[in-house]
């Protein structure tokens, strides 16, 4: 789910990359692999010291735009200041470690696949396949 509040957030520039373009948060996010917006809402949803060590440390997995590495905490916790102070934390079951849908699958896809693979089991076991 996509907070609004939250644009503001994602749209600061980080820093400035060696091509000349400015690198958004959303843009950092990505490149990392994190769904922007829910990390988003998980920062918002902490306390601003924690939600600026845990920025910090994803800013170390993106190339330095200089030779001189930037100074990650400043950065992050500059950058938390921005952090909507009311955003909603991730959904329940994600805050629990339940388990999450596979990316690109419905359930119903996920339920015909386990039903599919129950049946060959069943056919290999009865002997009436290969």
């Amino acid at each position: 789910m996509r907070h609004s509040d939250l644009e503001g957030f994602l749209s600061e520039p980080i820093w400035e990359e060696k091509n000349g373009c400015m690198l958004s948060i959303l843009s950092a996010f990505a490149r990392l692999g994190i769904d922007p917006w829910q990390e988003a809402a998980r920062l918002a949803a902490m306390p601003r010291e924690a939600a600026a060590a845990a920025l910090a440390k994803l800013l170390t997995g993106l190339p330095s735009p200089s030779p001189e590495p930037p100074d990650h905490s400043e950065i992050a916790r500059n950058l938390v200041q921005v952090l909507p102070k009311s955003a909603a934390p991730p959904r329940a079951a994600e805050a629990k470690g339940q388990a999450k849908a596979i990316p690109g699958w419905s359930i119903l896809e996920v339920i015909l696949m386990g039903a599919l693979a129950g049946v060959l089991v069943l056919l290999q076991v009865t002997g009436q396949l290969f």
